[in-house]
């Protein structure tokens, strides 16, 4: 319990959220490291609480569809948290596209360099870059 009182409060720090939304986004976030899967049926099973996988799994699906992430709230977080206290840090750039049928997804990525890792603090979607072939 110590870590998600810790999480709880490092949450309350940066964010305006109403109590039950950084409860439930903090379980989730430590669901999502036990886990190691953006699943929301694995997330539940690896939240901490007393309460019913299925009840996990539901209030993970109303805080979906109710609610919107910002994420330049996210990436200050996430670099106040792991990155403010560095000397320094290398900034990686990137922009990649999926197909997701027939239509194309582009996604600008930001990262942080650390540890030989890549840890991305801000993504978004990119609409209307269409990349033309000259075969």
């Amino acid at each position: 319990m110590k870590h998600i009182n810790v999480l709880i409060k490092s949450l309350n720090k940066g964010w305006q959220w109403h109590k039950s939304h950084i409860d439930c986004f903090a379980k989730m976030l430590l669901g999502l490291v036990a886990v190691k899967t953006v699943s929301l049926s694995q997330i539940a099973m690896g939240m901490p609480g007393k309460a019913q996988v299925s009840s996990r799994y539901r209030r993970l699906q109303r805080f979906f569809a109710s609610f919107q992430l910002d994420f330049v709230v996210v990436a200050r977080w996430l670099f106040r948290l792991f990155f403010a206290q560095l000397d320094r840090y290398y900034v990686l750039i990137d922009r990649t596209n999926w197909y997701w049928g027939k239509k194309k997804i582009h996604v600008f990525l930001l990262s942080i360099a650390y540890g030989g890792q890549a840890i991305p603090i801000f993504w978004t979607l990119l609409a209307g870059y269409q990349q033309k072939h000259n075969y």
